[in-house]
């Protein structure tokens, strides 16, 4: 059987690389092996799953790039005939190392866009990229932001939506209750939708589910501006997508955005989403087809944009539920990894393949 090495820093209990690699698993035709390079910061749960699905896992030590490239080369010589697969920055390096010393076959995913890195490693994925196979992107925002470098294709990422609960309407009450979730960091901007509620009459409340670096001065915001009885911080929660049936409105104000998998999962529930024009939100909900746009800038455009969603709730119900449609079709498990065995089958029997 040919083999996936993917080379990768560790399962991540959350975020949507760990989600959409567990969907390939389940329907791919290919053995994967995951050669996780930190191996102090692995979640046994995910591990677990990984397992049962089929792939195998194998830390390895931590050492610098040339000790772990010998490791994973000796570790490569198990299987007759393999592709490598580096994500994130150190595993595209190691993955392009391991595939010049094997002479074998390299593809990189970009999970990310450039803007997250700085000018000396956006210089060395363009080496590597061009190095590449294949370069898969995650959208047309990551793929714009490394200059559609390398024979490339675009592929949008595959998650298993079962498990997120579908609102049987859209009826806010008295009360309207809207919800962010994400880690706490500068480029998702939840300053700009806490500062929306004082845009907004007193019976709207805000639920951001998440932590951060930014959990700090987010409170601090928070209580400065009096909105402590209406903004409230959950942190972390497992399984956070479960909340999206609590609130009625859905909002992501990120604009370095490579994909964003909860306003995946915001449209597969049926919940309104408000998200910006700055980055691949922007293509999750297709535009403003089956999504809300507001200013990136501009905290009083995202009060208007719950507004209208809350005055025209019959319009918003029918948006939210041919979003739902969009989502199944676009972003399943199944279709991800259809189109990832597609790459890996292509670039197998490449002719000229190393």
């Amino acid at each position: 059987m040919s083999t996936v090495i993917h080379v990768i820093s560790h399962l991540s209990p959350y975020g949507g690389t760990t989600g959409k690699y567990y969907g390939w698993l389940k329907h791919s035709r290919f053995r994967h092996v995951f050669v996780l390079h930190e191996a102090n910061m692995q979640a046994e749960e995910v591990m677990h799953s990984f397992l049962c699905a089929g792939a195998q896992v194998v830390p390895i030590g931590s050492g610098g790039i040339i000790s772990q490239s010998l490791e994973i080369k000796r570790l490569s010589t198990r299987y007759d005939k393999v592709v490598f697969m580096g994500h994130y920055f150190r595993g595209a390096v190691l993955a392009s190392i391991v595939s010049l010393l094997r002479r074998e076959s390299l593809i990189i995913p970009l999970h990310g866009s450039a803007n997250l890195f700085p000018l000396s490693k956006r210089i060395l994925y363009k080496m590597m990229l061009r190095l590449a196979d294949k370069v898969i992107y995650n959208s047309q925002f990551t793929a714009r932001s490394f200059h559609h470098l390398g024979n490339n294709q675009i592929i949008y990422n595959g998650y298993f939506f079962d498990p997120v609960p579908k609102k049987p309407t859209f009826a806010p009450k008295d009360s309207v209750r809207l919800l962010a979730i994400g880690g706490l960091i500068k480029v998702k901007q939840y300053d700009l939708i806490i500062r929306m509620m004082k845009f907004l009459p007193m019976r709207f409340s805000l639920t951001i589910v998440g932590d951060g670096p930014e959990r700090g001065p987010l409170e601090k915001l928070v209580e400065g501006d009096g909105l402590s009885e209406r903004v409230r911080f959950y942190g972390y929660v497992k399984d956070a997508y479960r909340e999206l049936k609590n609130h009625d409105i859905f909002l992501h104000p990120a604009v370095d955005e490579s994909f964003g998998i909860v306003v995946a999962e915001a449209l597969f529930s049926c919940t309104p989403a408000i998200v910006t024009d700055r980055c691949a939100t922007y293509e999750v909900v297709n535009g403003e087809k089956y999504g809300w746009i507001a200013d990136s800038a501009d905290p009083e455009s995202w009060a208007k944009a719950v507004l209208n969603i809350v005055n025209n709730p019959e319009q918003a119900w029918a948006k939210a539920e041919e979003g739902r449609q969009w989502a199944i079709q676009m972003f399943s498990a199944d279709k991800f990894s259809k189109a990832m065995d597609a790459v890996v089958e292509e670039v197998f029997v490449k002719p000229g393949a190393r």
